[in-house]
């Protein structure tokens, strides 16, 4: 396609205020929660590589096929600081997946800007702060994070309720 056309079929897309979904893509609340679910991604793979980092360094596995491809110690269960990575992972993806579905809910319930920054700041550096509490073992503190994390969840579930049932 020539460069000519190729700005004659842009500039033919329809306008936000025709298309619906262009405006909310382009809305602020829907921005900030892309930020905060990628940022949320990014800290979930980067959990998942230091859990592997940390179970090279062991060279302990509890997996026979591992064991034998990479001559690593077989273990019945893994290395505390592998052990710890795990749970830390796992903890975070029981709490912060429900983060993808109630986060995007409230931004299409019709959430404000404000109410998005607030719940998503709030959500992403709380999560954040209890992964560093749950690995440096640092309570009550990371109790502290888990349950501003988790309040922020139900001010959103909540928000959103409320907004479509009036």
């Amino acid at each position: 396609m020539p460069p000519v056309a190729i700005c004659d079929t842009l500039r033919d897309r329809p306008s936000a205020q025709e298309n619906p979904m262009e405006a909310f893509v382009a809305s602020v609340p829907f921005q900030l929660y892309v930020f905060a679910a990628a940022f949320t991604v990014i800290k979930l793979v980067l959990i998942a590589f230091a859990t592997i980092a940390v179970r090279n360094k062991t060279e302990s596995t509890t997996l026979p096929e591992d064991a034998e491809k990479f001559g690593n110690e077989l273990l019945e269960a893994e290395a505390a600081p592998v052990n710890r990575l795990q749970r830390v992972h796992r903890n975070a993806l029981e709490n912060e997946l429900i983060f993808f579905a109630i986060g995007l809910v409230y931004v299409l319930s019709g959430a404000s800007v404000r109410g998005a920054a607030i719940y998503f700041v709030v959500f992403v550096g709380a999560r954040l702060l209890h992964s560093i509490c749950f690995l440096l073992k640092l309570q009550p503190w990371r109790s502290a994070m888990f349950v501003l994390a988790a309040l922020a969840l139900i001010g959103m579930a909540v928000g959103s309720v409320l907004r479509v049932a009036t």
